[in-house]
């Protein structure tokens, strides 16, 4: 359990005493897939899932969101950046479902607008966060089937946060 991301899950989600479980690889195999039927952007080794009410992330996922927390370089020196934005998209996403919001369509699109904040509390600077939520909105999002995207995930769009401004994503 990593009570300090947690901690980042509780003020995304507005909830208290969030649990996040970073897996080990041999039992994030056994535990990678309660719904074998969904469609994967990314290898089995990355990852993350909701299930009763606790965040489950896969050792690729735990082990990126640690680095974003003690390095130090700014992530756009980082080898494989796109990763970088999977992961702080991931934990945003799955905080939206902690919120209580089932549908994917909602996390995927809130979730990419939290990035920034969900990166500054992993102790990135906004410049970093607003980096890795347009990578995130570009690489990301046009990978995702059907059930993840919305076409009112847009800058005005029904699921805009922050409407009326052009903050986009």
């Amino acid at each position: 359990m990593d009570r300090s991301l947690g901690r980042v899950v509780d003020v995304i989600s507005e909830k208290h005493n969030s649990v996040v479980w970073c897996w080990s690889v041999s039992d994030w195999r056994l535990r990678r897939d309660p719904w074998p039927d969904r469609v994967r952007v990314v290898k089995s080794s990355w990852g993350g899932y909701v299930l009763q009410g606790a965040v489950e992330l896969a050792p690729n996922e735990c082990q990126t969101l640690k680095l974003l927390r003690t390095e130090r370089a700014p992530v756009w020196r980082w080898q494989h950046h796109e990763m970088l934005a999977w992961s702080v998209y991931t934990l945003a996403h799955e905080s939206v479902h902690v919120a209580g919001h089932r549908s994917e369509r909602k996390a995927t699109c809130w979730g990419l607008q939290r990035v920034v904040e969900t990166a500054d509390l992993l102790g990135r600077t906004p410049e970093e966060g607003r980096y890795l939520a347009e990578l995130a909105w570009k690489t990301w999002y046009p990978k995702l089937g059907p059930t993840y995207r919305s076409r009112e995930c847009r800058d005005g769009g029904e699921l805009d946060l922050r409407p009326g401004t052009d903050i986009w994503p």
